[in-house]
């Protein structure tokens, strides 16, 4: 008896007379050695569940012993009357046809935002999926997670450069060795149409003072910054001043949506400060950090000298 079904198919096995005990052996594809898939009962049918089963060609044999006997022949596997060996059954897969890539949140978004690429799959009962990376200018892709039955992949963009990935995305059916075959590995189907753009939030920043530099000692000053290449209205600022002869950074005025910070002069030591101004954009946890925070951009050119 020959009969081809697809893997996850029940397969029963036909009855034999009624009294005698009945044992169900099988020979997986390309092994030599017979398991047992049922021990000596009186039911004559076994049930057989092909889900996760590799496709191939499967033999079955069933003993049969009269309820009273020990069995007429023995040989290492165990004792029977008779035999039968000749029923085989071939499972096939179902290859996947194609597969859908989408990333959440869509390109373009800031560096150190989560990025969750998912895949949908078509044509197959249990597909699994394989995802991989083209580096911008690169051409050669890096795998990104190995084959898992898990639809969607996480990348962490934290520390990445600020331009252009590509992404694609292998399937195959879990009882598939894949259709296809390359240098990297196999596949039913692939989707390597999705890109996406990182960016570095607020991409620059300017500072001026007014009244510019220089000024006396007592006079009040107050300092404007300009981000520029944010993605979302109304970026935060920090400010920070090195005094005359200082070597270490003071936090003058501390992230928030003011885009001017009031310096108050009176008392100050005459001489030459620096000032720094960063920004973040209003969603970016900062696309660099040091010692000090974190930020998007960041202008650190403004001077102005009490006299």
């Amino acid at each position: 008896m020959n009969s081809a079904q697809i893997s996850g198919t029940t397969a029963s096995l036909p009855k034999g007379r009624p009294g005698p005990s009945y044992e169900f052996w099988v020979l997986a594809p390309g092994s030599s050695t017979w398991q047992p898939a049922r021990p000596y009962g009186t039911n004559a049918t076994y049930n057989w569940t092909t889900a996760g089963n590799a496709p191939g060609t499967y033999h079955f044999s069933v003993w049969a012993r009269d309820a009273s006997s020990p069995g007429t022949f023995t040989n290492s596997l165990g004792s029977y009357d008779a035999f039968n060996a000749s029923l085989f059954y071939t499972l096939t897969s179902t290859a996947c046809t194609s597969v859908g890539l989408s990333a959440s949140p869509a390109s373009p978004d800031m560096v150190g935002t989560p990025v969750t690429v998912s895949a949908s799959p078509f044509g197959c009962p249990n597909p699994t999926y394989e995802f991989w990376i083209l580096p911008p200018g690169s051409s050669t892709w890096q795998p990104a997670r190995g084959y898992a039955s898990a639809s969607s992949y996480g990348w962490t963009t934290t520390g990445k450069p600020a331009e252009m990935y590509r992404f694609s995305v292998w399937i195959r059916d879990a009882a598939s060795s894949g259709t296809y075959t390359n240098s990297l590995g196999s596949y039913d189907a692939f989707n390597s149409g999705l890109t996406f753009t990182l960016t570095l939030g607020c991409s620059a920043m300017s500072q001026s003072a007014s009244p510019p530099s220089p000024g006396a000692s007592g006079t009040p000053v107050t300092f404007t910054a300009t981000a520029s290449g944010c993605l979302n209205a109304s970026p935060v600022f920090e400010f920070w001043i090195l005094a005359p002869g200082a070597t270490a950074w003071q936090p003058a005025q501390p992230y928030s949506t003011t885009t001017s910070f009031g310096w108050t002069t009176t008392g100050k030591p005459a001489g030459t400060y620096h000032f720094s101004v960063w920004v973040r954009d209003s969603s970016s946890a900062g696309a660099y950090t040091n010692s000090l925070g974190s930020y998007d951009a960041f202008n650190s050119g403004q001077y102005f000298t009490l006299n």
